[in-house]
């Protein structure tokens, strides 16, 4: 019987939003597969706290800032102790000690592109240190997810090379929807999102 992989997804966990969901959607699903799954929080708060996976063992490394460099040999320690087989960052701060730990203990590293990280906010100065920092550390990186096709090829524009990159989607468990009439008169349509300019809520008023 083949043991199975096991995979610590380093994370930041100050939030519980978009992205925080995929993660605990992975955490909830991938053992369906054969995969054992840990998060090592590198900004435990709302995370922790909120998560739906509450079965899956969690590491907190905080970091007192971002160039903390005590944290990878601790995420290092981490990995060897509890025999992960593979690092799956997923932004600018957890690719800088999971590529670093993961460098230390020779295991894959894998990066997963959740959006631009030179729009991900509206503070410019920000979005440039991260966008340099995530670039710098995914030179050589073993594999980059993106969410779509579209961030694949921004990806490439900034030199990636398109073997190292694959599209999955985003995506949630199917449930079966409980039986309603069917909408008439004026229709009244909502959306959840953060409000950032990069969620597009303009494009949805323009559609309307």
């Amino acid at each position: 019987m083949m043991k199975p992989i096991r995979v610590l997804h380093v994370i930041n966990g100050e939030h519980y939003s978009g992205a925080e969901r995929v993660q605990d959607l992975l955490a909830q699903r991938l053992p369906d597969h054969g995969i054992e799954v840990a998060f090592a929080c590198v900004k435990p708060a709302r995370f922790p706290r909120m998560r739906r996976s509450k079965e899956t063992p969690l590491y907190e490394l905080p970091m007192r800032h971002r160039f903390d460099l005590l944290v990878p040999w601790r995420l290092a320690r981490l990995i060897r102790r509890e025999g992960f087989h593979l690092v799956h960052a997923h932004t600018p701060r957890s690719a800088l000690v999971g590529r670093v730990a993961a460098s230390m203990t020779g295991v894959p590293f894998v990066y997963h592109v959740h959006s631009p990280t030179s729009r991900d906010s509206t503070r410019g100065w920000r979005n440039r240190l991260n966008q340099r920092v995530e670039r710098r550390c995914l030179q050589g990186a073993d594999r980059l997810i993106t969410v779509s096709h579209s961030l694949a090829r921004h990806m490439q524009s900034l030199g990636f090379d398109g073997g190292t990159l694959v599209t999955v989607p985003n995506g949630v468990p199917c449930v079966e929807r409980p039986e309603r009439p069917a909408p008439s008169g004026v229709w009244r349509i909502g959306t959840v999102a953060l409000f950032r300019p990069r969620k597009g809520l303009e494009t949805l008023v323009e559609a309307l």
